[in-house]
């Protein structure tokens, strides 16, 4: 069957994309109609058991807490303090807003709108006498990017229910930046403010900002707001690292960061934790010290970057968490676990990954990392994590509607835990994994530009998702064929199979011979949770099976 036949079939199939010039144009010895019905019989036969996951079962789940609080991408939570109120940022940072005495209710009041956006906000540490609360985020300006981030003061009135004071707005500090911002805040144990910002730049720190240490930008801020110099919005301490030395904004806390998106401080023991975005392949997170230095864009992460350019005034510091992208592409950060719900968890460092939606906990023992693990795989697109009065860890879901979730224990198992196939002859797809004959339900395809692969030849396989109807027949689950730039977007249950092989070159009489064909490996993507999962299978020698490889990898 060739190309075109496959979309056909495809398209008739799926019942979403109409059968028109590409099926006009087949050989009309093709019939359409009638390789549909092969494949639909083909497909009543196929048994996938590429189901769940190899690994155990993750110890947490997420639930939406306040089902009623109904939000338009929510950005930013926390407690207001002294009160079970909620204060948050939503509709993409837009607003400032806060709930009743019971979140529950889903009842909520507009205190403040902006033209620009918001990212985060804190309050200050006399907020209960003196109703301070601080925004941190972005806004057009005249500036040369035409964009700066901000850090703007706000006054509630504590004689007054903490109702808005009306003209009491005002910017404690600004830099230009047009790209990676940062502007999360956090007020110490030291009473001092903490403030991020990011590089400025939107991709490979093209202004090569990182490791300058006359600008705002790529830091971690230290100021004192409560006693600013004469004429001035903030003081700067006079113990912060770089105080004094030529060339350096002495603000500086800490340096060399992309696009510190979260900052958060430890209630129990004062540390200062930061999550970055990472540029090309590595996410981070730091326990952020006096005068660290974290290398950007000289490096990303623990990895070299751009080796050429030049380090500022201090030594590289690696990443107090680091991560793949393969499993956390745009990272978020957290904050630390102080309620005794879940006692394991209790002062352990808790963060999230916006587009993966995975969650970590870590737990220091002094200047080492004590124990490490990821603890639930959500959908949740995480942009930022908080605390209700009752203890429970708020995660925030920047979606349209969204709410907010909880971390939730995962329920035991009724029942006994499917396998996951550990060999690929486990799993289904296969008529007979010898010789590489796969199952006849999959359809072969081609990509329109395959990557170089050492020479390897590769073969590629789609097993539709199949479900059953009220009397047991098969019936294929449709797929959202999206648009243009978007592409098609698969059902869960979704299988990709590829497979790479070795032509074997043997020689006669000093002639090259062209050999067997042995295989090496075979990938598969599964679609779950509305995510796409890769398993790696490898060849034994012998040729008649591979078994999965852990998570780690492995080389050959």
């Amino acid at each position: 069957m060739n190309c075109l036949c496959r979309t056909a079939v495809l398209s008739t199939v799926f019942g979403l994309v109409a059968v028109t010039a590409q099926a006009a144009d087949l050989p009309t010895t093709v019939a359409v109609p009638e390789a549909v019905k092969t494949l639909k019989k083909n497909l009543s036969t196929l048994k996938s058991h590429v189901v769940g996951r190899p690994d155990p079962p993750l110890p947490y789940v997420v639930e939406p807490i306040y089902p009623k609080l109904s939000l338009d991408n929510p950005m930013f939570v926390m407690l207001q303090p002294g009160s079970t109120r909620l204060l948050f940022i939503d509709r993409g940072g837009k607003r400032l807003c806060r709930t009743s005495d019971d979140p529950a209710t889903g009842k909520y009041e507009v205190l403040h709108t902006s033209d620009g956006i918001q990212y985060s906000l804190c309050t200050h540490p006399n907020f209960l006498k003196n109703g301070l609360i601080y925004l941190g985020g972005d806004r057009k300006s005249k500036t040369p990017s035409g964009k700066e981030c901000t850090v703007i003061e706000l006054t509630l009135d504590p004689k007054k229910g903490f109702e808005v004071v009306d003209g009491a707005e005002r910017v404690i500090l600004s830099w230009d930046s047009n790209g990676h911002n940062g502007a999360a805040i956090g007020f110490g144990h030291d009473g001092m403010l903490y403030v991020t910002s990011g590089d400025g730049t939107s991709d490979s720190d093209t202004n090569v900002t990182g490791q300058k240490m006359d600008l705002l930008l790529a830091k971690v801020l230290r100021i004192d707001v409560d006693k600013p110099d004469k004429g001035k919005t903030y003081s700067v301490p006079v113990d912060n690292p770089f105080v004094g030395m030529k060339g350096v904004r002495p603000e500086t806390w800490a340096f060399g960061l992309r696009n510190p998106w979260r900052l958060s401080v430890d209630p129990l023991t004062g540390d200062i934790w930061v999550g970055n975005n990472g540029q090309d392949l590595w996410e981070q997170i730091y326990r952020v010290r006096k005068g660290d230095n974290f290398g950007w864009s000289v490096y990303e992460g623990s990895h070299p970057f751009y080796l050429q350019r030049k380090l500022g005034p201090a030594p590289h510091v690696k990443p107090t968490f680091e991560h793949p992208h393969s499993e956390a592409r745009s990272m978020t950060g957290g904050v630390v676990y102080t309620a005794k719900t879940f006692k394991d968890l209790y002062g352990a460092y808790i963060y999230g990954d916006y587009s993966t939606g995975k969650i970590w906990a870590g737990k220091m023992d002094g200047d080492k990392v004590a124990w490490h693990k990821e603890i639930a795989d959500t959908t949740l697109q995480l942009v930022g994590f908080g605390h209700d009065a009752d203890g429970n860890m708020l995660l925030v879901d920047y979606r349209k509607p969204a709410t907010f979730y909880a971390l939730r224990r995962a329920p035991v198992a009724t029942s006994p835990r499917r396998k996951f196939p550990r060999q690929l002859s486990h799993t289904g797809l296969f008529e007979s994994v010898k010789g590489h004959r796969v199952h006849s339900a999959l359809i072969p395809y081609r990509v329109n530009s395959p990557l170089w692969s050492d020479g390897a030849h590769k073969q590629r396989y789609i097993a539709l998702a199949v479900s059953q109807d009220k009397e047991g027949r098969p019936v294929v689950q449709k797929i959202n064929t999206g648009n243009a730039t978007r592409g098609w977007s698969f059902p869960d249950g979704t299988v990709v199979v590829k497979s790479f092989g070795l032509n074997v070159v043997r020689r006669a009489n000093d002639r090259p011979m062209r050999g067997a064909r042995r295989w090496v490996e075979t990938r598969l993507l599964h679609r779950q949770q509305g995510e796409w999962v890769g398993y790696s299978y490898r060849w034994n020698d012998e040729q008649t099976d591979a078994v999965l490889v852990n998570s780690d990898g492995k080389d050959q």
